[in-house]
């Protein structure tokens, strides 16, 4: 994430929870994983003013724990 900082647009940022089976004992499940999609698929398309933003950001990955910190 080299370059993010307060310049950067965040339009879209979704979670998805996916499982993912069960431990050798076939009884206990596994943690489940958080599927994680940040970013405009658009690239950077403002829907509402039809226009495009130079600095947009986006990224996918998998994690097991999300803390958020701030919401604006």
């Amino acid at each position: 994430m080299d370059y993010f900082n307060h310049e950067n647009t965040i339009y879209t940022f979704t979670t998805k929870i996916e499982h993912r089976g069960f431990y050798i004992d076939g009884k206990t499940p596994l943690p489940p994983e958080i599927n994680v999609e940040i970013g405009n698929p658009k690239f950077g398309l403002n829907e509402t003013t039809g226009t495009y933003h130079e600095k947009t950001f986006s990224t996918s990955f998998k994690c097991y724990e999300i803390k958020v910190l701030e919401v604006k």
